[in-house]
């Protein structure tokens, strides 16, 4: 019996899609067991600065300001406002006004035009290394919250010299169940890739760098991503980005579908663009073990979503082939097909029924972000770009506690 075609095709993509995860997923977990990495417990004689772009961020500023003022470590501010129409500007002031003792130096940047969260972070690099100059830098974001003794954490991992970049781990609040999941597994993926080199992806809402390894030319200020643009950056100048597990933020996750998209889609193609601009390291013999890290994640995000739509279209020419020309090869396309409605029929169960399939919600999310990386990264075909993107509601109406 000749397997037709269509058939043939279907199984490459799929299997060339999927199988680089679960290969993955295998090898890392044993990177953990196999390469120590131990925060030290000297603390750097290095100056710090948090850096905190902010837009239109009137109800959450004094929160955030406060925040970063009940952290320990000992630091200056460099505020950089993005054009707001709001308050945000006036309470900053009045706050910093009233609390002249919460950090040792501050300085307070407002642009004359919105152009993005890298243009703004491009800004405050020119400052850091002309008038503002500090050893480390701490970027956070408004709407994150920082927990106890996470910059502190941070920051004494600086003593290794071979350590560049650091971020924590996000703690979320209002998440939805196949989001949660999705998220889980990448969180843990970074954990692992740091033990057994770096990570390329950082978040911006928590993370520590050195000053002198990110220049203002390492931001393409007409991409968003700039958490992975400066791991990058840091990563290819030879200096490790690691991630601290025990050190948290809390943030509230978007809850509605139309709100996650908006965000994925964003994130997703601020990283392809970063990955593509970096996409030498897949070639690299100088960039050590991280070439495997880097090469994982190009596949990840650039080329399954693309695999993901071939199959599709395969699939499709399949089912119009047996609806005219009946099934050439029974056993084979039941049992595909078999598959394909049962994961359909289990995605619509999870989306409108709310049911919880373990099995299923893990898939059904992995596919999801699928989606949602082929629209960006079609997006970035038609020239769209999502570097100048709206806030998110949510996290600034729902309240929790961190």
């Amino acid at each position: 019996m000749r397997l037709h075609p269509p058939l043939i095709l279907e199984v490459v993509f799929i299997v060339w899609c999927t199988f680089p995860f679960l290969l993955y997923e295998i090898r890392s977990r044993q990177w953990k067991k196999k390469f120590t990495l131990v925060r030290p417990d000297a603390t750097p004689d290095l100056t710090l600065t948090y850096l905190l772009p902010v837009w239109n961020e009137e109800v959450l500023i004094e929160r955030k300001l406060t925040d970063l003022a009940q952290q320990r470590a000992k630091a200056s501010l460099l505020l950089i406002d993005s054009a707001s129409t709001d308050s945000t500007v006036e309470k900053a002031r009045t706050w910093l006004k009233n609390h002249p003792d919460a950090f040792t130096e501050v300085k307070l940047v407002t642009m004359s035009q919105r152009l993005g969260k890298s243009s703004a972070v491009q800004l405050a690099l020119n400052h850091l290394h002309s008038d503002f100059k500090h050893d480390l830098v701490c970027m956070t974001d408004a709407d994150a919250t920082l927990q106890p003794h996470a910059v502190e954490r941070l920051y004494a991992w600086f003593s290794e010299k071979q350590i560049g970049a650091v971020g924590a781990l996000p703690q979320r609040h209002a998440s939805r169940r196949d989001e949660e999941l999705h998220r889980t597994f990448w969180d843990e993926w970074r954990v692992r890739e740091a033990h057994l080199d770096s990570t390329p992806f950082l978040e911006g809402s928590c993370m520590m760098w050195r000053n002198e390894l990110v220049l203002p030319d390492d931001i393409r200020t007409q991409a968003n991503a700039d958490d992975t643009q400066i791991a990058l950056a840091v990563r290819t100048k030879g200096s490790r980005t690691i991630v601290d597990e025990e050190a948290r933020f809390s943030d509230v996750a978007p809850w509605s579908r139309q709100e996650q998209a908006k965000q994925k889609i964003r994130r997703g193609q601020g990283l392809q663009r970063a990955l593509l601009r970096y996409r030498p390291v897949t070639i690299s013999h100088n960039i050590g073990e991280f070439r495997r890290v880097f090469r994982m994640q190009f596949h990840a995000l650039i080329i399954a979503p693309l695999l993901i739509v071939l199959a599709i279209s395969v699939m499709g020419i399949r089912w119009v082939q047996y609806f005219f020309f009946g099934t050439p090869t029974p056993v084979f396309d039941t049992i595909l097909t078999a598959i394909e409605v049962v994961f359909l029929v289990g995605l619509v169960l999870i989306r409108y029924v709310k049911a919880n399939i373990p099995l299923v919600t893990l898939a059904g999310a992995w596919f999801s972000s699928m989606l949602y990386l082929q629209r960006a990264l079609f997006d970035i075909v038609r020239g769209k770009s999502h570097h100048m993107w709206d806030q998110l509601s949510e996290p600034r109406t729902l309240e929790f506690d961190v």
